[in-house]
């Protein structure tokens, strides 16, 4: 999908952030590294989330505050997304 809807974007944006060890968190490079990746759905299955650096889970933590204010969401919320 060259151009999904933007929830779609923010949420890869999201893995990303955990994935990836790269700043450049612009759609055609996260486009790039993460649909690029052939074990995708595999590394997804596995991630251990308590392996992640606190950078890389501040950074996401972060856009996902700034996608809830956006999006009017409270807490967990996620509903507004869909």
């Amino acid at each position: 999908m060259a151009n999904p809807p933007e929830a779609v974007k923010q949420a890869i944006t999201v893995a990303f952030l955990y994935f990836v060890r790269d700043s450049n968190t612009e759609w055609p490079n996260v486009k790039l590294k993460m649909l690029g990746d052939m074990k995708l759905l595999e590394n997804l299955k596995n991630y251990e989330i308590g392996k992640a650096k606190s950078d890389q889970s501040n950074r996401a933590k972060t856009l996902l505050k700034n996608l809830r204010k956006e999006h009017g969401c409270e807490g967990d919320d996620l509903q507004a997304f869909m």
